[in-house]
């Protein structure tokens, strides 16, 4: 029983659910939010583009002291991920995801057998002879 709880589990919080193909299988609430995750791109740039520096009148050899290739400096990015991560789940959830199962009736033909058996204790009497 444990077993079957955990594989439920983990069967909701799969990254499936954000697949093209299962997004595709959805029937949408609000098809139109879905049109604001083009967007997302666009305010990386624009904080990208507002935090632009203005250049220094003395310029500084930093080659020494800093490191560009060092793995330490991505995790600069790590705020930036969550936050896409975050809105882009928020799109999605805003645009209402509903999944539906549909049910067909079937018209078959066929023939129904029934077998009745008495097994009360009168079946249990000799019949008379003929």
């Amino acid at each position: 029983m444990f077993e079957t709880i955990i594989d439920n589990t983990w069967a909701w919080l799969s990254l499936e659910w954000f697949f093209p193909a299962t997004l595709i299988r959805f029937e949408w609430g609000n098809v139109y939010y879905l049109y604001i995750l083009l967007a997302i791109p666009i305010v990386f740039i624009v904080r990208r583009i507002g935090n632009i520096p203005i250049r220094a009148k003395i310029a500084f050899n930093l080659r020494t002291t800093y490191n560009a290739w060092r793995p330490i400096i991505w995790l600069r990015f790590i705020p930036y991920v969550i936050l896409g991560i975050c809105l882009f789940c928020l799109i999605i959830a805003l645009a209402r995801p509903q999944q539906t199962k549909v049910q067909i009736k079937q018209m078959t033909e066929g023939i129904d057998i029934l077998l009745a058996v008495d097994v009360s204790e009168s079946m249990l009497l000799e019949d008379l002879s003929p």
